[in-house]
């Protein structure tokens, strides 16, 4: 029987920023009207599974929402 001990070493961090034209969840929210309508219309769309809103990276940015992705850290 062996026994191993592991070590992770982190050397560097890095923010990562996700391709443009990937799509990343938004949360929103319900009394947020304009800005949900902003983003619907810049092709945004509603995932009632996750009950997050889905757009583009580049457009989330441009919209200021950059804070408001989740699941990848933020930008």
């Amino acid at each position: 029987m062996k026994w191993l001990k592991t070590l992770e070493l982190i050397i560097a961090e890095e923010l990562w920023v996700p391709p443009a034209d990937a799509l990343v969840p938004i949360r929103l929210t319900l009394s947020e009207v304009t800005l949900r309508q902003q983003v619907k219309q810049l092709g945004g769309r509603w995932d009632p599974r996750r009950q997050v809103w889905e757009e583009r990276c580049a457009q989330a940015v441009a919209l200021g929402l950059a804070e408001r992705i989740i699941d990848s850290g933020g930008l």
